[in-house]
């Protein structure tokens, strides 16, 4: 899983086109690799997946895959709503895709003030 990270962030960082494009491989490569070890449940290579879908302009894969994470670990970080956000936002679904951001919102900040009240 490091290495497909590694070669994603790598991939997202890269002038050279052709650089950037065979580090997308690469990650996608390894992230198919650990689904199948996983059975399909490493939900962060599941989001891996999302994200290469993304940026190649396959929103309404990419979409499909967020929504998975999301209807399978509803608490993971990072929270998958952000990216059906972006999707939302890349099919012209303006108001959807606030909506899903405006939801990560209200749970971090949830999440926030649980976390100060049990510290304090």
């Amino acid at each position: 899983m490091g290495r497909a990270v590694y070669s994603s962030l790598k991939a997202a960082i890269t002038t050279s086109k052709q650089e950037r494009s065979s580090n997308w491989d690469i990650a996608s490569k390894l992230y198919d690799d650990s689904l199948k070890k996983s059975g399909n449940d490493n939900m962060l290579a599941l989001m891996g997946r999302a994200r290469i879908l993304f940026q190649k302009q396959k929103y309404e894969k990419a979409l499909e895959t967020y929504q998975e994470v999301l209807t399978r670990r509803p608490d993971m970080e990072p929270d998958p709503r952000i990216g059906i956000g972006m999707c939302f936002w890349k099919l012209n679904f303006r108001e959807d895709a606030k909506g899903a951001w405006e939801r990560v919102l209200e749970l971090v900040s949830c999440h926030i003030c649980c976390e100060s009240r049990t510290t304090s």
